[in-house]
């Protein structure tokens, strides 16, 4: 029998242990059925009037019906996104923020709120892959951010960060803080 930290140190994305997870979040969004806001006019403007109310479960719902009558809706598939991870629905919110960020890549409020929905599932490879891209987006910081990145790049659906992984990140972070330091992104 091999030990997991041999088994880790081989290829690890030889092993269906270690990916199995990411598999269930790379779902697409899975839509509340029978949604009892189906009717209502301007799902948008009425699901931030209830998200300012405090009353998260009916915005979602009506940013669900936003987003089903508008696919393309890059602020319905923003705000579900984070309203959903606010709600402490993480897959879901990954899904809908993932949507938003094909639509409009750059979004950086969806990319901090993948970040931490990712973060929050214990996905930090790939918290810190949306920092990165977050940095790249971001026109303050994007020239602090190699073109190439300084350690091999994981694919995307692999969680476990790396040491390198990790400090590449945080020196980029410090950089970016340290260029602008009175200023908070």
């Amino acid at each position: 029998d091999q030990s997991w930290e041999g088994i880790a140190k081989e290829d690890p994305f030889s092993h269906p242990w270690l990916t199995e997870y990411e598999k269930d979040q790379q779902q697409e969004y899975k839509f509340v059925e029978d949604n009892p806001m189906t009717g209502i006019e301007n799902p948008l403007e009425e699901g931030l009037n209830r998200l300012k109310k405090g009353d998260l479960p009916a915005a979602v719902l009506l940013f669900e019906v936003e987003v089903q009558q508008h696919p393309d809706s890059i602020e319905g598939w923003q705000y579900l996104g984070s309203s959903q991870a606010h709600n402490e629905q993480e897959v879901s919110a990954i899904a809908a923020l993932e949507r938003c960020l094909q639509l409009d890549p750059g979004n950086l409020s969806a990319l901090q709120a993948l970040a931490v929905s990712y973060t929050n599932e214990s996905s930090q490879s790939k918290a810190c892959q949306t920092l990165r891209r977050w940095l790249q987006a971001n026109p303050k910081y994007s020239s602090l951010v190699p073109q190439k990145p300084n350690i091999p790049q994981k694919p995307f659906m692999y969680s476990f960060m790396s040491k390198e992984e990790h400090e590449e990140i945080t020196s980029l972070y410090l950089r970016a803080a340290q260029s602008f330091p009175d200023e908070i992104d």
